[in-house]
C-alpha cells in the first residue's frame, strides 16, 4: 500500500457522485510535496457545482499543511474541459510535463 496516496469519495447526500485522491510526498522538494492525482465526479452530476465544492473542500484540506506552498496535478492535454474546470479553480499551467500530461498548480505561498 502507498503511504503516501489517500483516496477519497465525494457525497452529494448519501449518493458517491465522484473520487478524489490527495498525495503528500514529504521528502520532495517544497513545491512538490502535495498533489491531487485523482479528481473524477460522475458524468451525471458535472456542471451542478458538486466539482467546484468538492475540489475547494480539497483544497482547504490540503493547505492546513504548514509545508504547503502549492497544490500540483496533471492533465490529459486534450481533456480541455478538466483544464478549464482547473483553472476556474484557480490552478494555473505550468511548462512542466509528466508521463505526456500537463502539470497545473494551484500557489497558497511562494
Amino acid at each position: 500500500m502507498d503511504e503516501t496516496f489517500t483516496p477519497y469519495a465525494i457525497y452529494h447526500e448519501d449518493n458517491v457522485i465522484g473520487v478524489a485522491a490527495v498525495e503528500y510526498i514529504p521528502e520532495n522538494d517544497s513545491e512538490d510535496k502535495h498533489w491531487i492525482p485523482r479528481f473524477m465526479i460522475g458524468r451525471e452530476y458535472q456542471g451542478k457545482g458538486y466539482g467546484l465544492k468538492a475540489m475547494e473542500a480539497l483544497i482547504g484540506m490540503i493547505a492546513k499543511h504548514e509545508d504547503c506552498e502549492r497544490i500540483r496535478l496533471s492533465v490529459v492535454p486534450e481533456n480541455k474541459g478538466a483544464i478549464a474546470f482547473y483553472e476556474k479553480v484557480g490552478f494555473h499551467m505550468t511548462e512542466e510535463t509528466i508521463e505526456g500530461e500537463l502539470v497545473m498548480e494551484y500557489l497558497l505561498r511562494s
